[in-house]
């Protein structure tokens, strides 16, 4: 009897692959962007979206204390931990883009999550 794990393993890694391309395509070149990734784990997709964007000042927030040494250390990002429950330690209009994926599921409250997203973007960026 053939079981389906394959099948279902398969179809979640391209779901993830045509999540990512929908990301990326969503992105704009602006050297002069401060980009923010809530949730960035490793840093590795935080870089990547930083160099599409084409910026060097890019930061990260997550609540693993081990995952952000690594995003610090192999690939720059500039890191805070934090729980995304509990708000954002940034002040108003600080960012140009915000990237948060595969953090929902995790939040107690969705609407306060993207108010505090509203809250940090650039006024600027909105336009």
């Amino acid at each position: 009897m053939q079981t389906m794990k394959p099948t279902l393993k398969k179809m979640f890694f391209n779901a993830l692959e045509l999540d990512k391309r929908n990301i990326i395509d969503l992105l704009e070149p602006n050297p002069s962007a401060k980009l923010l990734d809530l949730g960035c784990d490793d840093g590795e997709w935080t870089k990547k979206l930083a160099n599409i964007v084409g910026t060097e000042d890019y930061h990260g927030l997550d609540i693993v204390g081990e995952r952000l040494q690594i995003a610090a250390k192999e690939n720059g990002v500039q890191t805070k931990l934090g729980n995304l429950n509990q708000g954002l330690p940034w002040e108003n209009n600080t960012f140009d883009v915000v990237h948060s994926n595969q953090v929902f599921e995790h939040l107690c409250d969705l609407d306060q999550f993207i108010s505090e997203i509203y809250r940090v973007l650039s006024q600027v960026a909105m336009r």
